[in-house]
């Protein structure tokens, strides 16, 4: 591929923090090693992150459980994590991995991220998630390349179980299009962006921004 097509960037590897951080960096390590070997390092990495604690469960249970629940299931595939930082340990733990060969450099992205893996979880239409995608983006904007919220809209969904509109799908707007507290989230944030501010002040779950024209707290 990079001898036919030279300026491509190629991603890697789409794994998914929380598995990294109960089972070790063995995985992560072992797909290092052989793009080293093969020489076909990814110009970037990416992660998933979607706040679970699969610690309660055994890997292959909440695997089967995952993928029931893309088909419709009525209960929570894996328990949300009590840890409000766990964006920025599970991804300091893979930086530290990609420090280790040397990667350090290379770009970070979190390529799937929300607060929930479930498509049901109340907490995805409420203001909660306006108050996640706020404190995560802004806490880890300076570690992290990018960031992809899961998902723009409730029709992303592969079942639907509930008929009612506000059923706690992980979309930004709902199956009409009724947007929710996380896109008035990314609207602020981009609002922000486009300010060109300097940070005034920042504290825990605070942050101040300073333009010329305005003052963002």
């Amino acid at each position: 591929m990079r001898k036919f097509v030279p300026d491509a960037q190629f991603f890697g590897f789409g794994l998914d923090t929380g598995f990294l951080s109960l089972d070790g960096s063995g995985l992560l390590e072992e797909l290092l090693d052989y793009c080293r070997g093969e020489d076909c390092m990814p110009d970037a990495f990416g992660f998933q992150c979607f706040s679970c604690d699969y610690s309660k469960v055994s890997r292959i249970q909440t695997e089967g459980n995952i993928s029931v629940n893309e088909s419709g299931m009525a209960d929570e595939p894996a328990c949300v994590s009590r840890d409000p930082d766990i964006l920025k340990r599970e991804m300091a733990l893979c930086k530290e991995i990609l420090g280790r060969y040397g990667l350090q450099d290379v770009p970070v992205y979190v390529t799937e991220w929300n607060s929930t893996i479930w498509q049901n979880d109340l907490g995805n239409d409420t203001c909660f998630k306006a108050a996640f995608i706020m404190k995560n983006v802004l806490e880890n904007c300076h570690g992290i390349s990018g960031i992809a919220y899961t998902h723009l809209t409730d029709h992303s969904e592969r079942g639907v179980i509930h008929s009612s509109l506000f059923h706690g799908g992980y979309g930004m707007f709902t199956y009409n299009g009724i947007a929710k507290s996380g896109y008035y989230a990314c609207q602020f944030l981009t609002i922000l962006g486009q300010e060109k501010g300097v940070i005034a002040a920042k504290g825990d779950g605070c942050l101040i921004t300073r333009s010329k024209d305005y003052k963002r707290i």
